[in-house]
């Protein structure tokens, strides 16, 4: 479980490492989105790339290893909703329903809408205020800390 979470906190540092750099350029829009990502789309790249995988980590780790360690539950026998919301009732996230809506931006930070800038854009803005909970997540303490 300790592994699981220095390597929660860790993708969370570098998390905050990427919106740190992309927060002046936030609100974005249909016209700002083109020109942030023609002159730094990298960036814009590491940022999504760490949003998913401290999403994927506590979902498909850090919550999975308290389901079964902690509460001696099949976490395979679990919908990823039923995870979330025993994390919650344990009181490991502040909320399944924001935890659950970080999921669903997750879900769809990869669709690319080329044709839809104001829309990207939006979806962007989303997950640069959705990683503010990610990040107090993975730095929640241990049960028993």
């Amino acid at each position: 479980m300790a592994e699981a979470v220095g390597t929660a906190r860790h993708l969370a540092a570098r998390l905050r490492r990427s919106l740190d750099w992309l927060a002046p350029h936030l609100l974005l829009d249909a016209e700002t989105l083109p020109v942030l990502d023609a002159a730094h789309g990298e960036a814009l790249d590491a940022f999504l790339l760490r949003f998913e995988n401290l999403a994927n980590h506590l979902q498909g780790s850090v919550f999975r290893r308290i389901a079964m360690e902690e509460e001696g539950r099949d976490p395979a026998r679990m919908s990823r909703r039923d995870v979330v919301e025993l994390m919650d009732r344990l009181g490991r996230i502040p909320s399944a329903a924001a935890f659950l809506d970080a999921a669903r931006i997750r879900n769809i930070l990869f669709h690319v809408y080329p044709d839809e800038p104001a829309k990207s854009a939006a979806i962007l803005d989303r997950a640069a205020a959705a990683r503010v909970l990610l990040e107090t997540v993975a730095m929640l303490p241990e049960a028993g800390a």
